[in-house]
This record gives structure tokens, C-alpha cells and sequence, in this order.
């Protein structure tokens, strides 16, 4: 019997791979999934290096499982960005597979343990690594974007949707299984099927096909490009049945002077008018963007953009990072760079800015009724993720208190109680 054990680093799209890496030891026989590295025979890293940060703790992690004389394989983005200084960095690593390798990760494994018929990588034959009762469905791998920030184009490619028919099959078996709620992803989920030049194929006719499903309860979908939503997009969520109110918008600025040094196609008047006509047809909406500060050349003024931005159309959940100068990126040559206590500045004005924001919409919850599914529990208190918040902790939290007994997964209606900065507090009805 070998003992295996994965360390998922990175994003929720990392997730989904490391769950499919995973798959191929299902084979209970002859292996055991364990989650204590040191009761492993065999330790996995998934990395990421999207950003200074994530390579650190990728780096990190790496050192650390050394000390520990395990068979240790290091995967994806960290491996696709460094391969050869890895192998001279960690020279105890046994073996290095970059994401573009992924298609002989089960050969290249097979060898170095010295086994046969490992069961090939496949991203719809997973093992779950959380919750029976909730999954991500990555409908898409790479990007087309070509933003000054980023370098996931160089390390996982051009953007190439997921056959429909099997992402479909994919969520029915899922919610026959028990699962209830469908979490949609990609670098940009809104540019789904555009690859295929095909109008039968685009991210409505699968959001369609999903909400379809018999017994799914939620289906909530992340990371839409604001230039790539269609008015479909729009509709379909809207006129779901499952589909929940929650819009995700990378926006990564306001100013059009960033935007346009980002290489991104929106403007402030374009952004305002998408988020506008968005709580028009959706007046529940909720709202959540990312953001960057410190982006090279950025002024006071163009911080001054974000700030009314952000004050004339209030998200209720706000993610700011700062920069970070990656060589890969187009922004590493733009000059003048940001100071970095500059742009830790920024960011925590911003952060009191969204703080003040995020309070003012929760105290607006009130008195609001939500259905919700039982997420977790804490100190005898429930918690619940509802069209309000999402997952991975990324939002804040929603607690609930009540005398009734619920499991994992149960599915509540609850009404807001009380509100702060980022939580809120509910009773079951």
C-alpha cells in the first residue's frame, strides 16, 4: 500500500487539478490518500507562481517537505516558470512535471515509483479533496487576455474551452451523488466557448444546461471579464432558477489611463455602465471585484479615479493586491516602477475604503431572507454561504444560531439579523 499525500497551493483552478492528480490513485488496493505529510510514503506539491507571494510560499512549502526524506513530486505553475533552476534549487525532488507536462504526469509517476497501470490524468476523474457536497467545475484552461500584469498566458497557455457535453455529464453525475452546489471557473468564464467558433457553444447554453440539472440548488460562477459579459450572460442569470445573483468582476482598475497601460479593453464610463445595467435588470445583485494598486506609473490622482469609483458604485466584497513586478509580464519594463510602502499605502486606503462599503451594504441585509446550504460549524454556531458570500473564505462569513441540528450540506432558509464590517449573523425561518 503507498501512502499518498497532496499539498494544493494556488487558486481554486489549481484545486481542480490537484483533485484530478489525486485520480489517479484510486485504485484503493494498492493506495491510500492520507492528508499528515508525515504519515506519507509519497508527497505531491502543486504549486503556483502568479504572483511574488505565491512562488515565496511555493518555495516554502517545497524546502520544508524536503527535510522530510519522502518521494516528492513537484507540480504545475512553479515548475512550468523555473523547471531547470528547480531541479538545481531542490536537488532532493524526485521528479519535476511543469502544467504543459501534465499529459505524461501518469508515465512520469509510474516510473519513479516503479509501478504499473496508473490510471491516466483525466480533469472529470477526481478525487474531491473538501466537501461531498460542493464542487468547482473548471470549464476552461489558459487565457487570450494578454493583461501588462499577468504571466498565466506564459505558464498554462491560450485559453481552450472543455467540451460541453462532458462538463455537463460531469455535473449531473456530481449532483446525483449528493452534490448541491455547482461553482463555475476559469481564468474568465464569461469567454467560454468562443475558442470554438461555435454559437451553439457559449457560457449561457451552459449555464442553461446546469441550471437543468435535476437536484443542483446553487450554481454560482466566478472570474467574468466585464468586457466579454453579453447581455445573454446577463439574462441567463437572471431568469435561473439556480443560478445565484453574484457577479465577480476582476475590474483591476477604474482609471482609464491604468486600463489602458494594463492592456485591459475597459474604461470608468464602460465599467459604470455594466454595473449600472447589471443591478437595473438585477436590482440583488451582488457585487464583488478584485483590484490592483501599484501598478507601474500609477499617481495619486489615478487612486483618487479608483476611490470615486468605488464610492459611486459600491461592491460588497472588495479584493485589493499590490503588484507584483513579474519578469514574464509586460509591466516588468514600464517605468517608473511603485515604491512598495507606496503601494502597501494604497492598498490599505483602499482596504478602509471597502471596509466602510462593505458595512454600509450589510446593514442593508437586515431583515433580508435567503435560502442558504450549511457550510460549516463553529463554536456551535452554523455557518452559511448564500448568494451572498462565496467560497474559499474569500467573502466574509454568515453565522447562524439556532436550535436546530443540521449536517454538511443541509440546505436553510435564514433571515440577516445583524451586520459588521464583513460578517453577518442570521436566525433559521
Amino acid at each position: 500500500m503507498i501512502k499518498v499525500c497532496l499539498v494544493n497551493l494556488g487558486c481554486s483552478k489549481n484545486r481542480v487539478d490537484s483533485e484530478a492528480v489525486l485520480g489517479l490513485f484510486q485504485d484503493k488496493n494498492r493506495f491510500e490518500i492520507v492528508v499528515d505529510e508525515n504519515d506519507a510514503d509519497v508527497i505531491i506539491i502543486n504549486t503556483c507562481a502568479f504572483i511574488h507571494d505565491a512562488e515565496d510560499e511555493s518555495f516554502d512549502t517545497i524546502r520544508y517537505l524536503e527535510t522530510l526524506n519522502k518521494k516528492l513530486i513537484v507540480l504545475g505553475c512553479l515548475v512550468e516558470k523555473y523547471h531547470d533552476e528547480l531541479k538545481k534549487k531542490f536537488p532532493k525532488v524526485d521528479l519535476f512535471v511543469g502544467f504543459k507536462e501534465f499529459s505524461h504526469l501518469s508515465k512520469d509517476i509510474s516510473n519513479l515509483l516503479k509501478i504499473d497501470d496508473l490510471n491516466d490524468y483525466n480533469i472529470f476523474d477526481r478525487i474531491k479533496e473538501d466537501n461531498a457536497f460542493s464542487i468547482y467545475l473548471k470549464i476552461a484552461e489558459g487565457c487570450n487576455h494578454k493583461c501588462g500584469f499577468c504571466i498565466i498566458p506564459n505558464l498554462r497557455g491560450t485559453y481552450y474551452s472543455l467540451p460541453l457535453d462532458e462538463l455537463v455529464s460531469y455535473a449531473e453525475k456530481a449532483i446525483k451523488s449528493g452534490v448541491k452546489e455547482i461553482n463555475v471557473i476559469a481564468q474568465d468564464t464569461a469567454y467560454y466557448g468562443k475558442d470554438f467558433n461555435d454559437k451553439n457553444i457559449n457560457l449561457s447554453i451552459l449555464l442553461k444546461k446546469l441550471d437543468d440539472i435535476p437536484g443542483v440548488q446553487f450554481i454560482r460562477v466566478y472570474y467574468l471579464y466585464p468586457n466579454e459579459i453579453t447581455e445573454d450572460i446577463i439574462q441567463t442569470i437572471k431568469n435561473s432558477k439556480h443560478i445565484v445573483h453574484y457577479f465577480d468582476l476582476p475590474i483591476q482598475h477604474a482609471s482609464d489611463r491604468i486600463i489602458k497601460l494594463m492592456n485591459r479593453k475597459d474604461t470608468y464610463k464602460s465599467l459604470s455602465n455594466l454595473y449600472n445595467h447589471i443591478l437595473k435588470e438585477i436590482p440583488d445583485a451582488i457585487f464583488r471585484c478584485t483590484l490592483i494598486v501599484g501598478y507601474p506609473t500609477e499617481t495619486e490622482d489615478d487612486i483618487a479615479i479608483l476611490e470615486k469609483f468605488l464610492n459611486d458604485h459600491p461592491f460588497h466584497h472588495i479584493g485589493v493586491f499590490t503588484y507584483s513586478n513579474e519578469k514574464l509580464a509586460y509591466a516588468y519594463h514600464l517605468k517608473p516602477q511603485i515604491n512598495e510602502d507606496i503601494k502597501i499605502d494604497r492598498k490599505e486606503r483602499i482596504m478602509r475604503l471597502a471596509k466602510k462599503i462593505s458595512y454600509n451594504l450589510n446593514k442593508k441585509m437586515i431583515g433580508k431572507q435567503f435560502k442558504g446550504i450549511i457550510v460549516g460549524e463553529e463554536n456551535n454556531t452554523y455557518l452559511v454561504r448564500t448568494v451572498f458570500n462565496a467560497s474559499d473564505d474569500i467573502d466574509g462569513d454568515i453565522y447562524l444560531k439556532t436550535s436546530k441540528n443540521h449536517n454538511l450540506g443541509d440546505v436553510v432558509e435564514i433571515e440577516i439579523t445583524d451586520a459588521f464590517v464583513y460578517d453577518l449573523y442570521s436566525k433559521e425561518i
